[in-house]
């Protein structure tokens, strides 16, 4: 048993520390937004009425995250055609799904003659607005996610091409080395992440005897020796 509650509580620790961010983005907009709201209308809300709605809330949220995983948006006619529909049935799930929660769990719109779960125009309208806001920002959400994976590839493709002039470069100052006495380069010498010359003269077995000096321009001027060359 005990070997049990240590396991879940390691997947939940693992689970936290992982979404650490999600966690207190949302404590602080939670926060915000309802002492903000309180303040403006002079009267704040059970307890229970804020567990209910932002769980439906924020579960639209990633929801909407998966959908568009889904979708693979890309701004074309065809991403445009699925995304409307899907958007379209969240709101239509979340309407009376938002009226049933109310009916069970606060005292919102409940059910009267004729309202089948407190449902009107006002609910409805509300409920649209509500949706649409967790919509957008679920989205917005979901392209910074996609920015920051495009860019990592690139960076990996990145890389993987500066690895392959690494070679490259080692290849040609081997041969360039055991041909003549001094082998001069002219550019791709520099200090960014980029400075593959560097690394090539390291393989190439050549000692480094300066890199910098104090020479404008020309800053930085890479001079190595091999042996007696």
């Amino acid at each position: 048993m005990n070997v049990y509650l240590i396991r879940i509580f390691n997947r939940a620790d693992t689970f936290i520390g992982k979404y650490r961010l999600h966690f207190i983005s949302w404590i602080v907009y939670i926060v915000y937004e309802s002492v903000l709201t309180g303040i403006f209308v002079q009267q704040f809300g059970e307890f229970e009425n804020y567990i209910v709605h932002y769980s439906l809330n924020i579960s639209l949220f990633y929801c909407h995250i998966y959908a568009m995983r889904k979708i693979n948006f890309n701004f074309q006619l065809f991403d445009f055609l699925r995304f409307i529909p899907v958007v379209v049935l969240e709101i239509l799930f979340y309407i009376p799904v938002l009226a049933l929660l109310n009916r069970m769990f606060t005292k919102y719109n409940q059910p009267s003659d004729g309202l089948y779960l407190g449902i009107n125009h006002l609910f409805i309208a509300g409920s649209i607005y509500r949706s649409i806001f967790f919509i957008m920002v679920s989205t917005g959400y979901w392209f910074i996610l996609r920015f920051f994976s495009e860019r990592k590839k690139l960076e990996i493709l990145a890389k993987k091409h500066l690895n392959e002039v690494i070679v490259r470069e080692r290849a040609e100052k081997n041969l360039a080395l055991s041909k003549t006495d001094i082998v001069i380069l002219v550019g791709g010498v520099s200090v960014g992440d980029y400075d593959y010359v560097i690394d090539a003269t390291k393989k190439c077995g050549i000692e480094k005897q300066f890199h910098k000096i104090r020479q404008k321009p020309g800053k930085p001027f890479y001079f190595g020796t091999k042996a007696e060359k």
